[in-house]
Formats: C-alpha cells, structure tokens, sequence
C-alpha cells in the first residue's frame, strides 16, 4: 500500500502541517489524485534520514521522496526533515516496475534508473501518466545518500528530464489529477513502431497524449470523434499551439514524432 504525506506550505521553504492521505483505489476510471514526482531515499547511513540529503532533493526540483515501510524507526525524524524543506512522504512497501506495454498503468509505478535511458524517461512516463499513473518513484538503486550526483559531485543524466517532469506535473496538478479515460482514436495509417496515442477527458477540457518509445522518428494520422474541436490546442510542454484539419468525421491529426517523443496538447471542449 502507499500512503503519500504532503506538506502544506509556499515552495521549498514550507512549515505547514504534515497530512497523511491514503493513496485511492484504481476504478474503472483514473484515480483523481493529484500527481507526485519522486525520488526513493533511504538515508544517509541506510535508515537514518538527512535534512541536507533532502534539501538537496527539494532543491533539485523534486516534490517527494519514497521511503520503505520497513524502515519504520526512522520515519518520524524524515517526516519532520521533509516538511522543513516542502517535500511530500510517499511510504511504500513495495516496487512497482514500470511496464509500457500494459493497456492500464497502476496508479503508482517505480521507474529503476539503471534500467531506462535517459532519452527514454518523458515518453515512458507521459504514456503511463496517460494510461492512469499519478506518482512516479524514481530509483537511483543506491543504498545512502541522494543517488542524484556521481562520486565526483556531478549530477547524473537521468536527473534533468525527471526534474522537467516533476515541474510539469506540479504546474498542472488539479488538471492532471481530473483526467479520465476518453473516446477511442484511430490511426488511419499503418501503426507506427512505438507510436501511441490517446485522448483523455478533463472535464472542461480535451488531452492528446502521444508518444514514441520508438529510436526512430515516425508519423502518422489520427482521426478524432466527432464533435472534438480542431483547434487550437495548446502543447502544455512548451506552449506552441497547432490546428488540425476540420472534417464531416472529426479532426485529423497530423502527427510527428521524433525518436522517444511526447507530444501533450489540451483544447477547451467549449467552442467560441
């Protein structure tokens, strides 16, 4: 089970109140629970955590740490140590390897850095997050200290983009957390090696997810339902905006992908 403590407070300098909030169950919809970025730490030695271990994670870009459930004597003192510096707690039991080929995420994935290229990171959890993950852990696999920086004190490669991640999360949090399952979408060209695309109901609003877990660079076209506006739909990675061709049976997307790509657009379902 995951239990998620979050501090309640202004950026990385927080001193509210620590609530505990039992993560939700998965139902046939997507969990609403707002999304976590996060790193598994495990202290400084094993078991003890740090506060300039933590202050280092917050400072980094980070919103949570993972810590084990064994590790119950020093949960207490990690708490305390988070709120200080902003972080949530996300208490675990178990790992939950990430799986991209799975039709439906868990709510909750791990994702083993020595395991995933870096390039890779974005389009593997933005497919997740897609397929209903809210909290990702990330887990430099070491057994003391941060895991973010080699011997030498520099930072590791897989830091950045899990970093720009976290960022995107936070600054849409409410919406991410709303997001449900929508309408089917259809590729009116071969599938592409890699490719996938799905389109996610937010309420007021309309998501395109689309990756490429594909080393190669790939398009296609993709019909949309009926009544799904063309344009304009904002990328809420970077904030550029594109229109699709408007027809009698829905929107064709031209899509793009270079190799381990995203693409995140969302559109107002209300039409002007």
């Amino acid at each position: 089970m995951t239990r998620v403590w979050r501090s309640v407070g202004l950026a990385a300098v927080a001193l509210g109140a620590v609530s505990v909030a039992p993560a939700a169950a998965q139902t046939d919809g997507l969990t609403e629970v707002e999304p976590v970025v996060a790193v598994w730490y495990r202290g400084t030695p094993l078991g003890v955590p740090q506060q300039n271990d933590l202050a280092l994670i917050r400072a980094r870009g980070f919103s949570a740490v993972t810590w084990p459930e064994y590790q119950s004597e020093g949960l207490e003192a990690l708490q305390a140590m988070a709120e200080t510096v902003g972080l949530s707690v996300v208490l675990r039991g178990r790992r939950v390897l990430l799986d991209p080929d799975s039709v439906a995420a868990p709510l909750e994935v791990d994702v083993l850095v020595r395991d995933v290229d870096t390039v890779e990171i974005l389009a593997l959890i933005w497919r997740a997050i897609a397929r209903g993950t809210r909290i990702v852990s990330f887990d430099p696999g070491q057994r003391d200290g941060t895991g973010l920086t080699d011997a030498d004190g520099e930072t590791l490669s897989w830091v950045e983009p899990a970093v720009r991640l976290a960022r995107h999360l936070s600054s849409n949090a409410e919406f991410v957390s709303r997001l449900q399952p929508g309408p089917d979408l259809t590729t009116m060209l071969d599938q592409p090696a890699g490719f996938d695309a799905v389109i996610l109901d937010g309420g007021r609003a309309w998501v395109l997810v689309a990756t490429n877990l594909s080393a190669a660079p790939m398009s296609t076209i993709v019909r949309l339902p009926v009544g799904v506006p063309y344009g304009l739909w904002v990328n809420l990675l970077d904030g550029t905006e594109m229109s699709m061709l408007s027809t009698s049976t829905g929107p064709r997307w031209s899509v793009a992908l270079p190799p381990f790509g995203v693409l995140v657009y969302a559109i107002d379902k209300r039409q002007r």
